[in-house]
């Protein structure tokens, strides 16, 4: 089998697909709904055994460096290997009650691992660049890959051509399934006319399946695998505008944490909000940018329901890293959600009911330090500063150095 590689430096959109999802250990891989993998990182019969990160920080290495399936699956093995997670075991698949023979990391599900995750990142990125070019190749159109043989109801498709936006390609979008190698190809105008034109609405049948590990019943196009029935580039291209928009809550069915984070991870990526960040945008107060997420063990520290932090103009004029060094710069935001996630801290409440949470952790030398103001009574969450601290260890921030106003009543948050 021809290793499917890509260069090396591919574009950012590819490996912030991956970097950006949310570790979610699962025991099968239909735990998930198909548009859910667009959010989530997730390895079946990875739960218990500390394997995820390492799994997916091998995959985001080989896209960046351009690594054969051979050097991928050469230098992970003996890590998952002494993490016990190769050969088989025995499970259940959730349904019957029964223990069958289940491979771990065999060479063949590595194959499996490799070969899925370096399409589903290839077709988000290859997404992100077709909506970016659609005013001058608004079409796409359907291609088969190198298989030697194709899927009935994929080989029906080759040829077809559609507007980028077309709901067809909410789902048709490559790829169909397992191992499937098909593609879309974005055209020009003038080149879908020479191919015979825009084709006619396509019959696009649904079927019922049954997932064997959940017994679950789900409806899918007919001829698409069950877990492949999503377009993971625009999935993550709605949830980003969705977060953008997110407001104070993420308690909508159509935005979990997970989604949510995921949108403030490839968020930040982006270069108008990596500009914002750095304070050279803006300094209207008015102006702000969701920039992370209160976990949901934290919601009563900060007496209502809202969740999503927000960052404005103005202070990230004030926290501009030209005009003090121990303001991160725009590359390391990411340390923020770490921080909140992780750290310990300590809360104040001022006599009009508003809130001040403080955190702090020790991070790769340097203690961080972030302080949050919770308006109850308008349901908000603000980000007041965001600094690094003393590289000393045994010298943590205390309330002394926050922002103590009011009487208030410190209370410790506790490890995250």
């Amino acid at each position: 089998m021809t290793d499917f590689v890509f260069e090396t430096n591919p574009p950012e959109a590819v490996t912030n697909f991956l970097r950006n999802k949310e570790l979610l250990p699962t025991i099968g891989y239909r735990d998930l709904a198909a548009q859910e993998h667009a959010f989530a990182f997730t390895v079946a019969r990875s739960t218990g055994f500390d394997i995820l990160g390492d799994i997916r920080g091998a995959l985001v290495t080989a896209l960046e460096e351009g690594k054969t399936f051979a050097q991928f699956q050469a230098e992970l093995e003996p890590l998952l290997a002494r993490k016990g997670w190769t050969g088989f075991t025995l499970g259940g698949d959730g349904v019957s009650g029964e223990n069958d023979l289940i491979e771990l990391g065999t060479p063949r599900r590595l194959r499996t691992i490799f070969d899925a995750n370096m399409r589903s990142a290839r077709a988000a990125g290859a997404w992100e660049r077709t909506q970016r070019n659609k005013a001058f190749l608004p079409y796409l159109i359907y291609t088969l890959g190198p298989s030697e043989e194709h899927r009935p109801h994929h080989a029906d498709k080759e040829g077809l051509i559609l507007p980028v936006d077309h709901p067809f390609w909410r789902v048709w979008y490559f790829p169909n399934g397992w191992g499937c190698k098909c593609g879309a190809r974005a055209i020009s105008a003038r080149e879908a006319q020479r191919l015979g034109g825009v084709s006619d609405e396509p019959d696009v049948p649904d079927v019922q399946v049954r997932n064997r590990e959940t017994g679950e019943i789900r409806t899918v196009p007919q001829g698409v695998d069950p877990e492949w029935a999503s377009n993971p580039g625009l999935e993550r291209q709605d949830n980003l505008r969705r977060t953008l928009f997110a407001r104070q809550s993420v308690t909508r069915p159509d935005l979990t944490e997970t989604m949510v984070r995921v949108g403030f991870a490839d968020l930040r990526s982006r270069p108008f909000m990596q500009s914002f960040l750095r304070g050279e945008l803006t300094d209207d107060p008015r102006v702000s940018l969701p920039v992370a997420v209160l976990p949901e063990r934290f919601r009563d520290l900060a007496g209502h329901e809202g969740t999503v932090i927000g960052w404005t103009g103005r202070s990230a004029a004030r926290h501009n890293p030209s005009v003090e060094i121990n303001y991160p710069d725009a590359k390391e935001w990411d340390l923020l959600q770490l921080l909140i996630d992780q750290g310990t801290g300590w809360i104040q409440t001022g006599p009009t009911g508003k809130r001040w949470i403080n955190f702090i952790l020790y991070h790769e030398g340097r203690w961080l330090h972030a302080t949050l103001t919770s308006l109850p009574k308008r349901a908000e969450l603000w980000l007041n500063t965001f600094k690094r601290r003393s590289p000393d260890p045994a010298r943590p921030p205390r309330p002394s150095q926050t922002h103590r106003r009011g009487p208030g009543e410190r209370f410790d948050i506790g490890e995250g």
